[in-house]
Protein backbone atom coordinates (compact mmCIF):
# COMPACT_ATOMS: atom_id res chain seq x y z
CA UNK A 1 0.00 0.00 0.00
CA UNK A 2 1.38 3.44 -0.82
CA UNK A 3 0.37 6.24 1.50
CA UNK A 4 1.63 9.81 1.42
CA UNK A 5 1.62 10.06 5.22
CA UNK A 6 3.28 6.82 6.30
CA UNK A 7 4.63 5.20 3.10
CA UNK A 8 2.89 1.95 4.03
CA UNK A 9 4.43 1.57 7.51
CA UNK A 10 1.11 2.35 9.28
CA UNK A 11 2.85 4.90 11.55
CA UNK A 12 4.38 8.31 11.05
CA UNK A 13 6.07 10.84 13.31
CA UNK A 14 4.74 14.21 14.36
CA UNK A 15 6.31 16.85 16.56
CA UNK A 16 4.49 17.49 19.84
CA UNK A 17 5.12 21.14 20.73
CA UNK A 18 3.79 20.75 24.27
CA UNK A 19 6.35 18.09 25.20
CA UNK A 20 8.90 19.15 22.56
CA UNK A 21 9.49 15.68 21.18
CA UNK A 22 8.61 13.53 18.19
CA UNK A 23 5.74 11.09 18.63
CA UNK A 24 4.89 8.02 16.58
CA UNK A 25 1.23 8.16 15.47
CA UNK A 26 -0.85 5.45 13.79
CA UNK A 27 -1.96 6.23 10.26
CA UNK A 28 -5.75 6.17 10.45
CA UNK A 29 -6.06 6.42 6.68
CA UNK A 30 -4.27 3.11 6.16
CA UNK A 31 -5.94 1.46 9.15
CA UNK A 32 -9.39 2.37 7.83
CA UNK A 33 -8.54 0.89 4.41
CA UNK A 34 -7.31 -2.33 6.06
CA UNK A 35 -10.44 -2.48 8.21
CA UNK A 36 -12.63 -2.05 5.13
CA UNK A 37 -10.75 -4.80 3.29
CA UNK A 38 -11.19 -7.16 6.25
CA UNK A 39 -14.91 -6.37 6.37
CA UNK A 40 -15.40 -7.01 2.66
CA UNK A 41 -13.45 -10.27 2.88
CA UNK A 42 -15.60 -11.39 5.79
CA UNK A 43 -18.83 -10.55 3.95
CA UNK A 44 -17.60 -12.31 0.82
CA UNK A 45 -16.66 -15.39 2.85
CA UNK A 46 -20.17 -15.54 4.28
CA UNK A 47 -21.65 -15.16 0.80
CA UNK A 48 -19.52 -17.97 -0.60
CA UNK A 49 -20.10 -20.33 2.33
CA UNK A 50 -23.88 -20.01 2.07
CA UNK A 51 -23.97 -20.59 -1.68
CA UNK A 52 -24.08 -23.79 -3.61
CA UNK A 53 -21.15 -25.27 -5.53
CA UNK A 54 -22.71 -24.13 -8.80
CA UNK A 55 -23.04 -20.54 -7.57
CA UNK A 56 -19.43 -20.55 -6.37
CA UNK A 57 -18.31 -21.82 -9.78
CA UNK A 58 -20.25 -18.96 -11.40
CA UNK A 59 -18.53 -16.37 -9.16
CA UNK A 60 -15.08 -17.75 -9.92
CA UNK A 61 -15.74 -18.04 -13.65
CA UNK A 62 -17.10 -14.50 -13.96
CA UNK A 63 -14.15 -13.13 -11.97
CA UNK A 64 -11.62 -14.93 -14.17
CA UNK A 65 -13.33 -13.78 -17.36
CA UNK A 66 -13.46 -10.16 -16.19
CA UNK A 67 -9.79 -10.23 -15.18
CA UNK A 68 -8.80 -11.71 -18.55
CA UNK A 69 -10.81 -9.04 -20.39
CA UNK A 70 -8.97 -6.18 -18.66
Amino acid sequence: MSCEKCNGTLTYTVFDQKHEQHLSVECWDCLSVLNYQDHVASEFTQLISKGSHEKLAQYVASFVVKQMAE
